[in-house]
């Protein structure tokens, strides 16, 4: 969402499923970091348990991290969703630098619920 200086709403950008067609598949996005450019272009971070472009698929894994570019109108640029069968990946965190490229940041997280293994993760993305 982007509101002017008023508290007008300009554009709001919907990610991932907007309901689920299962129910018994209970589908959430959930962004956790953002990032913006000198052009105003917005990179956001965060996990999923559908897909990221709202088509009802399961993920590859059983959340998969996701990242995206938007431009500073919200129109999507493009989007990267990562996964692992059986496994969690979660984004927390993304920059960038001046010649932009992406750097973020994570946990995977692997094994059974009560018994799980997380591993914490630094990436760089061109």
């Amino acid at each position: 969402m982007k509101y002017n200086s008023l508290g007008h709403l300009q554009w709001i950008q919907q990610l991932g499923p907007a309901q689920s067609q299962d129910p018994q598949n209970n589908y959430h996005t959930a962004i956790f970091s953002l990032d913006t450019d000198d052009k105003g272009n917005i990179y956001s971070i965060g996990t999923t348990n559908g897909n990221i472009l709202n088509v009802y698929e399961r993920p590859t894994g059983i959340q998969d991290l996701f990242f995206t570019k938007h431009n500073p109108s919200g129109e999507l640029i493009w989007s990267r969703q990562i996964g692992t069968p059986n496994r969690f990946k979660i984004g927390n965190g993304i920059t960038h630098d001046l010649n932009g490229n992406l750097y973020y940041v994570g946990n995977h997280i692997h094994g059974e619920a009560a018994m799980r293994d997380i591993d914490i993760f630094i990436a760089k993305y061109k």
